[in-house]
């Protein structure tokens, strides 16, 4: 077979017999030698690409050919080792809408295969794309909401994902003092589920904290999760001042007593204060009530003993652990007996 490209070729047949005498034919008409393959571009995919599983996906091509038959696009799941028909023919240019498979995998590639009517073809092959099939799921369990956290000491902050691709993932934590509008980095490189101990600097009281986790997954998918609700930064000790029984008084055993008292803090619970008394100056100490509303004066049911070195102390605790301590500056004394009366006359 020569080897050029021509629409107009015929051949002729001469035979000539024993007595010199030369019979033919030719074609009935013209028809083609061609040697050229079509070209072809295969534009998506590329390669490189994360495809959604379950997804439609457009892959594009352009083909070119004088005698131009059909493209056929294929799809392999390992690399290029071995391949399956998507589609078969197709026209000089797409794109084809193919529903990408439900899988997890990093190996896949597609292929355009184009010939033309002579059976020449060309083969344009994507480097190798991603489908993820996988619904990670972040879950941040602390702080999430409602917490009442210690400013300038150690916070966990934990979380936990699901659902993610094998391969490596790492996490990113983040905060915001202003309920989610704007978000500073904590940590990056995190494990997917884990914890970090947070130390928020303290300046001012926070109450509009949020924490957020971001897990990137081995497909350079991102995944978050944020706090449901605000929570506390709490870096103000509650105020505290012990006006009654500072010292020097003498109080009746047996009797009611109140203790008086000024005690204020922004986040304060119910019952934010334990009272509590001594008889040995402070060394030892009795519980008077565990946890009391704030609501001064209390009426201490004075204990039926006599003492002169009693004290008693007032301890108010926030719900973020914060605790200021104030007590009698000295001693008071306790008294359980009676005057006693002498008749002198007559």
């Amino acid at each position: 077979m020569p080897v050029f490209d021509s629409q107009t070729v015929r051949v002729k047949v001469a035979v000539t017999d024993s007595l010199s005498i030369v019979t033919s034919d030719t074609s009935d008409a013209d028809f083609i030698v061609d040697n050229t393959n079509p070209t072809l571009t295969l534009s998506y995919t590329a390669g490189g690409e994360v495809l959604a599983g379950g997804a439609t996906a457009n892959i594009a091509w352009t083909a070119a050919d004088a005698n131009f038959s059909a493209v056929a696009l294929e799809v392999s799941s390992d690399d290029g080792s071995t391949w399956s028909s998507i589609v078969t023919g197709q026209g000089t240019a797409g794109p084809y809408a193919w529903t990408v498979p439900s899988v997890t995998s990093q190996t896949y590639k597609v292929r355009a295969i184009a010939t033309d009517v002579a059976g020449n073809s060309l083969t344009q092959t994507s480097g190798t794309f991603w489908i993820n099939s996988s619904t990670p799921l972040v879950t941040v369990t602390a702080g999430n909401g409602g917490e009442y956290w210690k400013g300038g000491v150690s916070n966990n902050i934990t979380w936990t994902s699901s659902g993610l691709p094998v391969g490596a993932a790492t996490a990113a934590v983040s905060y915001s003092y202003d309920g989610g509008s704007t978000w500073n980095s904590i940590a990056t490189g995190q494990a997917n589920s884990g914890t970090y101990a947070w130390t928020p600097t303290c300046g001012t009281d926070q109450s509009q904290v949020r924490v957020k986790v971001a897990v990137t997954d081995s497909f350079s998918v991102v995944t978050s999760d944020t706090s449901d609700a605000n929570y506390v930064i709490d870096c103000t000790d509650p105020s505290l001042t012990l006006t009654s029984l500072t010292g020097g008084q003498v109080i009746t055993a047996g009797a009611n007593f109140n203790i008086t008292y000024t005690a204020s803090d922004t986040n304060f619970g119910a019952t934010p204060l334990k009272l509590e008394y001594s008889t040995d100056s402070g060394s030892t100490w009795t519980t008077i009530a565990a946890a009391t509303a704030n609501s001064s004066p209390y009426a201490w049911s004075v204990p039926n003993i006599y003492s002169t070195t009693a004290r008693v102390k007032i301890t108010a605790t926030d719900p973020s652990g914060r605790v200021t301590v104030d007590q009698s500056a000295s001693d008071f004394a306790i008294n359980n007996t009676s005057p006693l009366v002498t008749a002198t006359y007559p």
